[in-house]
């Protein structure tokens, strides 16, 4: 049984590296769109 937390504490911050990234590629897809947005406007 300890072995089990050690993967999942392992396995943690690989998780949230990911989800940082992802967030980054969102917020970079959102300004994308948001330019899109602005052009269609003008």
């Amino acid at each position: 049984e300890p072995k089990v937390p050690g993967l999942i504490k392992k396995d943690r911050p690989h998780e949230t590296s990911v989800s940082y990234r992802s967030t980054g590629e969102a917020r970079y897809i959102v300004d994308k769109i948001t330019q899109i947005m602005r052009a269609k406007e003008l």
